[in-house]
């Protein structure tokens, strides 16, 4: 007998107990029965999580159906060079050459055979883990639904009177007569709050361009006397559930200088997406984080944590669990037109930008940099055409969208895909390499330039904030580069964060109605040139006297 059904049996011997044996209680214990396993199938979110594993498995289903027909297509080049270099009609060569050609079809097709194999091990994985953490969630919020109506109700036990899926025959409670059977009303509390349309749960979010009052902030476990930034120069751990830096950050330091901020590593890349300062000295922050762990998000659910202030810096506080510096920032517009006069709300949420998940899939660990310029990639994709993955990648017009931002952040064939972000912009995690690699993506628009600009100086942390809150506040994508705990500086007194800037410049058309005037060609100018000119003038005058003195003698 396994331990479920262990359990189950010692609940039903102590509710019997409950019943015959208390003839010196005062009171009678009073007992519920719950279908614990209708509950689960009817629970509005349980259709949702069901949805949503479906669709995750159609993305790996069309991923394996890419792989499978391009081996085929590798089986068939390969036999077609094969008999080519068996026909004796070919020429020796042309035969030699099909062979080496052979070789190297054959050599593919073994490697992608075993990608194959390694994909469906890391998919079949993926799926298992993501099911179980669904479930596990859902469970536990149908349990503790039935706590608080079985305390409403004044019952003592709640019993579980559905079928064992272990064992399907035996049942944990063999009799009820179902009038203390409270799965309706405890279905009822579970599906209050459900939507019209389970597909779509966002009108429980928060509006696109401004923060609900009721926004809840994260209390940090510190006293109010108490600052949760370590002193200068301390590391912390990251957050529970973010990778470790692949490299220690040693020298725990950030340069006071511009030039040098390009060289230094961080340890977590996330998307900055919103903003609440309405209380000056609680200013709050709206990012894009992977939340969930596995499955991205296409809609605004931002995660929400205080922002800290040192005068140098700015940091988010992950309450109880980390602090992360941010030192510097990237900033993509995404906008056009004369802002320069706007006026800047004290909060407000950007609603376009997905929350890609750097474990979305399996092998991704590290990618925090490519999935959080890749929540500003997709935005730029649906903005301008030669941007968009479905280009990019050559995929279906009816792609879905896990599989179009699989493939942008880092492709899930070969990993990573040398078109996607985390291949443009390698894995050596220092801003140079974001700034290079992101440069690469934009230059796939080629009806536009996009301008990077420099810095010329590093911004104390209210500039910061304010740089910040007017981009985020124009629509502009923000990625903000963080390390966990407060650096020490190179030189305190020239301190501050760094801010890069994209800019698109728009495309250039031609003046129709004036005629084109042709480029004057200039000729070279180089000293070389003038004495060359010199040289050759002496040497025709040269010759021509001597000819004149010849002629004149002969004469």
């Amino acid at each position: 007998m396994n331990h479920s059904s262990l359990a189950k049996m010692a609940a039903m011997l102590l509710a019997a107990f409950c019943l015959t044996g208390t003839g010196t209680a005062q009171e009678p214990v009073k007992i519920a029965t719950i279908d614990l396993l209708k509950a689960f199938d009817s629970y509005w979110k349980t259709k949702l999580s069901n949805d949503q594993l479906r669709e995750r498995g159609g993305d790996f289903d069309k991923a394996r159906i890419g792989m499978i027909d391009d081996l085929t297509l590798l089986r068939e080049e390969y036999n077609r060079l094969n008999a080519s270099n068996q026909d004796q009609a070919n020429s020796e060569e042309k035969r030699a050459d099909d062979q080496k050609k052979a070789q190297v079809k054959l050599a593919d097709y073994k490697r992608l055979e075993q990608q194959i194999i390694e994909f469906n091990k890391n998919a079949q994985k993926t799926l298992a883990d993501q099911t179980n953490r669904l479930r596990k969630g859902r469970l536990e919020e149908i349990q503790a639904a039935v706590s608080v109506k079985a305390k409403e109700l004044g019952y003592d036990l709640v019993i579980d009177s559905s079928q064992d899926v272990l064992l399907p025959r035996t049942p944990t409670v063999l009799y009820t007569n179902s009038k203390n059977d409270i799965t309706e009303i405890v279905l009822a509390e579970l599906n209050s709050d459900a939507p019209e349309n389970p597909e779509s749960i966002t009108s429980t979010e928060p509006s696109p361009t401004t923060v609900p009052d009721q926004v809840q902030v994260p209390e940090s476990e510190t006293t109010a006397n108490e600052s949760p930034i370590p002193p200068p120069g301390t590391r912390t751990p990251p957050p529970e559930g973010y990778p470790e830096p692949s490299e220690e950050l040693d020298p725990f330091v950030v340069p006071s200088t511009v030039d040098d901020i390009y060289k230094t590593r961080f340890a977590h890349a996330t998307t900055m997406v919103g903003y609440d300062i309405t209380t000056e000295d609680k200013p709050i922050v709206f990012l894009s984080e992977p939340n969930n762990g596995l499955v991205h998000s296409f809609k605004p659910n931002p995660t929400i944590l205080p922002l800290l202030n040192d005068g140098r810096w700015l940091f988010i506080d992950y309450p109880g669990r980390a602090v992360g510096c941010v030192y510097a920032a990237l900033v993509i517009k995404i906008r056009g037109g004369n802002t320069v006069d706007i006026e800047l709300p004290e909060k407000l949420l950007q609603k376009n930008f997905p929350d890609l998940s750097q474990n979305a899939v399996p092998h991704w660990d590290g990618f925090c940099a490519p999935t959080a310029l890749g929540n500003v990639a997709w935005v730029l994709g649906k903005k301008y055409p030669d941007l968009d993955p479905v280009r990019i990648f050559d995929l279906d017009e009816g792609a879905t969208p896990s599989l179009k931002a699989n493939m942008l952040v880092g492709g899930i064939k070969a990993i990573p895909h040398p078109d996607s972000l985390a291949a443009l912009m390698t894995n050596r995690r220092t801003v140079s390499t974001i700034v290079t690699g992101f440069k690469k993506h934009l230059a796939r628009d080629d009806t536009s330039e996009w301008d990077f600009y420099n810095p010329t100086k590093l911004l104390k942390s209210a500039s910061f904030l304010e740089n910040l809150r007017r981009e985020s506040s124009l629509g502009s994508g923000i990625v903000l580069l963080v390390r966990w705990g407060n650096p020490a500086m190179e030189d305190e007194e020239k301190g501050g964060a760094w801010v890069g800037v994209w800019e698109r410049i728009p495309e250039q058309k031609a003046d129709i109605s004036q005629p084109v005037r042709p480029k004057e060609v200039a000729g070279p100018t180089d000293n070389r040139y003038t004495w060359g000119i010199t040289i050759l003038a002496l040497t025709v005058v040269t010759i021509f006297g001597v000819l004149l003195r010849a002629r004149l003698k002969k004469n």
